[in-house]
């Protein structure tokens, strides 16, 4: 028996690792001359690798979003030709060798999932000729002891997961690529509330928020700027696209960053980009991450978590990473920022300002198409003034509706919560009083059981305080300013929130986190 061992080989001058994307056979299999065994990524491109042998793949000794040194041995092959010992895959001219210890199958699938080594695995002693899984359990007890002793202190240890690893591998390598930048700029509050009021309003059948919104607008400004549908090829080539393949980073549950993307972007209607953004964030969701050397900008919104200003990393080839942060209180108003983080070795900063400024008309024409003619509800806006003068600004019935609508918004999350609310907590962001993505789908809910009208799943997401959500609600709700009083919820309303928690209760965390996000309607919403 002939063993030739799988390296990883030397694609380019000066790449010293490359990323483990894919094992293509399991071991055991039949593997013939030519065929793609693995597929490995590194700064140049992701590339299937052919074996240059047949014979029967024994072993992997690595895993996928393993990150390995160039030549490193990563699996063996039993060759047909026994009197060959040619190295798996041309080029490479690794010399292969017999094994000399018995190490059955079971063994080595057993070492696998202990993450022991080729290299541990041959100095583990056996006590029956051949090492057996026993043996292997016996030798991790032992360390485990070992090391238990020498750090009295006690502490949990575990590996990144896969897609951490290839993330951070994506980050290590651009730091040795990318020259980054970054500017910022303010775009009103009002002007991003009035767009997605008018979307509400042109298709009320697409839930559309402030991720939705600006997706769109960060697409038609690329449209315009053809650095912004580019990627770099080394330091001198530019690959422009004639379209955007616009990513966006996905927060899973347990930590992990992943990447939802959605190709064209650029030439999408504002539903069907709502749409687009929505089933690829819940693929990302169940950890299909779906970038590629074609993403050439990368999103991120961290308005869900009361952030207001950040610096994004950015990861190559993505040319340029957007941040969109919540709303915070500035001197002419309600805020949010957007940031964008560049690759100065080909867009420069005026260029880049000119982008931001892109986006911020963008969201500025989408909101001039709002019909504001009938006034009797006032079509409320937060005010341009301080946040303790929020409360009195407006006047007559429409300040009633508000005054009602807190009233109401406010006892139902006090029942959530099952603690009472001051004046204080309704500018408060939900998730810092104790809300969680299964409370906010029961608030959802909810309110619409009480009102009578759609109220969409995502309504947290977008309004982070009670007072927002107050305001959204009597902005755009069907109600009227005679009905200034909040309806008695003493007892139909308190029934009405008792079924809603039992109908959500056995919703996961991740699960009301990807409801909040799916692509279905507010008053249909179906767990992916």
């Amino acid at each position: 028996m002939t063993l030739v061992d799988i390296r990883v080989p030397q694609l380019g001058e000066g790449l010293q690792e490359a990323l483990i994307v894919a094992l293509l056979k399991l071991p055991g299999s039949r593997v013939d001359k030519d065929e793609r065994v693995f597929e490995m990524e590194t700064d140049k491109a992701t590339v299937a690798i052919e074996a240059a042998c047949a014979g029967l793949l024994r072993e992997w000794l690595v895993r996928e979003g393993d990150v390995v040194p160039i030549g490193a041995v990563i699996g063996r092959i039993e060759a047909v030709d026994t009197g060959s010992r040619e190295t798996a895959f041309q080029g490479q001219g690794s010399v292969a060798r017999a094994a000399s210890t018995r190490i059955p199958p079971r063994t080595r699938a057993h070492a696998r999932t202990l993450e022991l080594s080729e290299d541990e695995l041959r100095q583990i002693p056996s006590t029956s000729g051949k090492l057996m899984p026993a043996d292997l359990d016996r030798y991790v007890a032992e360390r485990a002891r070992s090391r238990a002793a020498e750090r009295p202190e006690s502490y949990l240890e575990r590996r990144l997961s896969a897609q951490q690893r290839a993330l951070t591998f994506r980050f290590r390598r651009s730091a040795q690529l990318v020259i980054p930048a970054t500017i910022m700029c303010p775009i009103a509050w009002s002007s991003v509330q009035r767009a997605i009021q008018v979307a509400h309003t042109e298709h009320p059948d697409v839930p559309i928020g402030v991720l939705e919104l600006m997706a769109l607008a960060v697409a038609r400004a690329a449209g315009a700027h053809p650095n912004m549908r580019s990627v770099l090829i080394g330091d001198d080539r530019v690959r422009e696209y004639p379209h955007l393949t616009l990513g966006i980073a996905v927060h899973r549950p347990g930590g992990d960053l992943v990447t939802a993307v959605v190709a064209g972007a650029d030439t999408m209607a504002l539903p069907e980009i709502a749409r687009g953004v929505q089933v690829a964030v819940a693929s990302a969701m169940e950890g299909r991450d779906q970038t590629d050397e074609t993403t050439q900008i990368v999103m991120t919104y961290l308005g869900t978590n009361t952030v207001t200003h950040a610096v994004p990393t950015l990861v190559a080839p993505a040319i340029a990473t957007v941040f969109v942060g919540a709303p915070f209180e500035s001197g002419v108003g309600m805020t949010t920022s957007l940031c964008l983080t560049f690759d100065h070795r080909l867009i420069n900063g005026s260029e880049a300002a000119d982008f931001l400024g892109a986006v911020v008309r963008e969201v500025d024409q989408l909101g001039t198409r709002l019909n504001i003619a009938n006034t009797d509800r006032s079509c409320i806006q937060i005010p341009q003034s301080s946040a303790n003068e929020t409360a009195d600004v407006a006047l007559g019935p429409a300040r009633d509706l508000v005054g009602s609508m807190t009233a109401l918004v406010r006892d139902r999350v006090a029942s959530l919560l099952e603690a009472p609310l001051t004046t204080a907590d309704v500018r408060r962001p939900l998730r810092s009083l104790g809300m969680t993505s299964v409370m906010a789908v029961a608030l959802s809910k909810a309110l619409e059981g009480v009102l009578g009208r759609a109220v969409p799943a995502t309504l947290v997401w977008n309004f982070p305080t009670i007072d927002a959500i107050a305001r959204h609600l009597a902005a755009n709700l069907d109600l009227h300013a005679e009905s200034s009083a909040a309806p008695d919820l003493a007892t139909e309303g308190e029934q009405e929130l008792e079924r809603l928690l039992r109908e959500v209760e056995g919703l996961s965390e991740s699960e009301a986190t990807l409801l909040l996000n799916s692509a279905e309607k507010p008053d249909e919403p179906q767990g992916r």
